[in-house]
């Protein structure tokens, strides 16, 4: 037989967030349409903050909004269907696809049901109640590899780090996080050091 199943799931529909959460009685679904499709090949913070009664959806903390643009096109907010008061999990949290085959939404009550597309890109800085989970120590893992290659595309133009450092940023605009004692564009000069002796100093322009 069926039976009502609490969940929540967080997912880009052609490149616009789409969020669904069920506390057991009932689906609650949040949409934002924002002025940019977010698979844009950079990266984007989405925030999910809920209570008893209400959810919201941020995109990018609404820095983007000019002021003209509609809220709509940042946030989301819905009401909880009564009467359940609490999200219920005692499952594995699952990114970028779910591992349940073959799936059947109708067994849970759901009232609305993830499209489950499997997530294309790059994910980082998880963090559930402030605490922020190490993506790569998961349990169990299918098709997915630490780091995030797509942020510096493999091509002529890409930003090299020459073994001294981290490509950072994101596929559109890749820049090197140098390790200590190199810098520049590439991490390919040297440092120069500077010994310190009793009362002396340095004195930096800014």
């Amino acid at each position: 037989g069926s039976s009502n199943s609490d969940f929540i799931s967080l997912e880009l529909v052609e490149g616009y967030p789409r969020l669904l959460i069920d506390y057991g009685s009932g689906t609650l679904e949040l949409s934002v349409t924002t002025e940019a499709r977010l698979n844009d090949s950079s990266w984007h913070r989405l925030d999910v903050l809920w209570n008893t009664e209400t959810v919201e959806l941020v995109v990018d903390s609404c820095l983007g909004v000019d002021g003209l643009s509609p809220p709509t096109s940042c946030h989301a907010r819905g009401s909880v269907p009564p009467f359940s008061e609490q999200l219920n999990l005692h499952t594995p949290l699952q990114l970028g696809g779910r591992n349940i085959r073959p799936f059947q939404p109708a067994h849970y009550r759901w009232t609305a049901v993830p499209y489950g597309q499997p997530f294309d890109g790059c994910i980082k800085n998880f963090f559930y109640n402030s605490k922020m989970y190490d993506l790569a120590g998961s349990g169990l893992s299918e098709d997915s590899e630490p780091g995030c290659p797509g942020a510096c595309p493999r091509s002529d133009t890409e930003v090299r780090c020459e073994d001294h450092g981290e490509c950072v940023g994101s596929a559109r605009e890749p820049r090197c996080r140098c390790l200590p004692g190199r810098h520049g564009p590439k991490c390919a000069l040297v440092t120069t050091p500077v010994t310190l002796h009793p009362h002396s100093y340095v004195k930096y322009s800014l």
